[in-house]
């Protein structure tokens, strides 16, 4: 470790995802000092820590201590995030289901027009009524009364829908989503931004899955016991974790390993829904 190899690595990953040294102070609960300490290699972090930056900043820890990461090309600042194609991709991880057969049921149709609407609004970069995804909400629960599997399926893609606007600093956000439609947005300052929007919103995240974790697990329950539903429902179980929305009492990295676990493998077994949340990753790397 002459080269001070780690903390190089340390100082490459906390700076290309935007962070100073108090942000990944906080993560591994440290002091500023000690960060300085390791990147300067004056200190080697203790292993629980090694293995908590590598997590942190999806690595592993052979890679972090033993490849010169900080020699690669650093993010392309020129490489602007196209928001249409966000979300776009936004919305084929959380799929609407439609069928011939669900279409038949009123309130399913009516639901369905409402989530488009929606997301055409979304993609031309305009607000949404705030009450407008309950709407779709309320149409899905009642046409799943019905038992059409497809409802409990959006009615899941409305709360992740839900999951994924919590902000608490809407005026903030605001300012950022403008800055993305006009193409002023990079993929650094992206992972930067939603990095600090996650921190942020953290409270209300957890009060999120207190109050919806009974509704999402019985969703999910019923899309397995159908054969046509299972498939989607292994989807939303492992996307659960992926995106934390579970408490299981490890952290959140943690949920978070274990959901790509999850969605690895159902990609492995044919799940067609778990290979594009892949592709999609794999596209926008």
């Amino acid at each position: 470790m002459s080269e001070n190899t780690l903390g190089k690595n340390i100082k490459y990953l906390r700076e290309m995802h935007g962070e100073n040294q108090d942000e990944l102070a906080y993560v591994l609960d440290v002091t500023k000092s000690a960060i300085s300490d390791y990147e300067h290699g004056r200190r080697r972090p203790k292993r629980d820590k090694i293995e908590k930056i590598a997590s942190y900043y999806k690595k592993t820890v052979d890679e972090l201590l033993g490849s010169k990461l900080y020699e690669l090309d650093a993010l392309d600042s020129e490489r602007l995030v196209d928001y249409r194609v966000l979300v776009e991709s936004c919305f084929r991880i959380l799929p609407l289901i439609d069928s011939e057969k669900a279409s038949k049921n009123i309130l399913f149709s009516k639901g369905i027009k409402i989530v488009k609407e929606m997301l055409e609004t979304l993609s031309k970069g305009e607000s949404v009524n705030g009450t407008i995804i309950g709407e779709a909400i309320d149409c899905f629960v009642e046409a799943s009364k019905e038992e059409i599997y497809e409802a409990y399926a959006n009615t899941l893609c409305c709360y992740f829908f839900i999951w994924s606007q919590q902000y608490t600093d809407l005026k903030a956000m605001q300012n950022f989503q403008s800055r993305l439609i006009s193409h002023k947005v990079d993929w650094k300052e992206m992972i930067y931004e939603t990095r600090k929007i996650e921190k942020k919103v953290f409270e209300k995240k957890v009060a999120f899955v207190k109050d919806c974790d009974e509704i999402i697990t019985v969703l999910i329950r019923l899309l397995k016991e159908t054969e046509e539903g299972a498939e989607i429902g292994d989807y939303y179980l492992a996307l659960r974790y992926v995106l934390g929305m579970v408490d299981t009492g490890y952290s959140n990295e943690m949920n978070q390993a274990v959901g790509m676990q999850m969605m690895m493998s159902f990609a492995q077994l044919g799940n067609r829904y778990a290979f594009d949340y892949i592709k999609i990753g794999n596209d926008m790397e």
